[in-house]
């Protein structure tokens, strides 16, 4: 296990694995907190998934897009289509890219499901007593 935590460690940096700890201890915390007040039918890790791929998307299109308009306005290489490819493989497609990246939406994702079932269930752990004074 040690040996599998070092390995972590060399491919994510002090502040990713801090991160990662944090949410699945939030997470957990939050689903145990669900069990013990009997609202684990409530919570949800799945909310938001489908809105991540719906936004992130057409995001990461757009992204492309300035990417290649700025290799094309900016630099000008005489070999466009080349250029690009080398540059997309090269700087944005990489292993390394995805395998810190990846991990890190995946767990903000749950964590925001996470959140939103919580905050859902705010009533269930304490009643809206200053709601009313609020609305006056």
């Amino acid at each position: 296990m040690i040996r599998q935590f070092t390995s972590l460690n060399s491919l994510y940096s002090r502040s990713e694995v801090l991160l990662f700890v944090f949410i699945v201890t939030y997470i957990t915390a939050a689903y145990l907190a669900s069990l013990a007040v009997g609202q684990s039918d409530d919570f949800s890790l799945f909310i938001y998934p489908r809105v991540m791929i719906d936004i992130g998307v057409p995001l990461a299109v757009l992204v492309l897009c300035v990417r290649i308009v700025f290799i094309m306005v900016r630099i000008r290489p005489k070999k466009l289509f080349l250029y690009i490819a080398k540059d997309l493989r090269h700087s944005i497609f990489t292993r390394e890219r995805a395998i810190r990246s990846v991990p890190v939406v995946i767990l903000m994702v749950l964590f925001i499901s996470t959140y939103t079932s919580m905050k859902s269930m705010i009533s269930v752990f304490h009643d809206y007593g200053w709601d009313e004074s609020f609305m006056r």
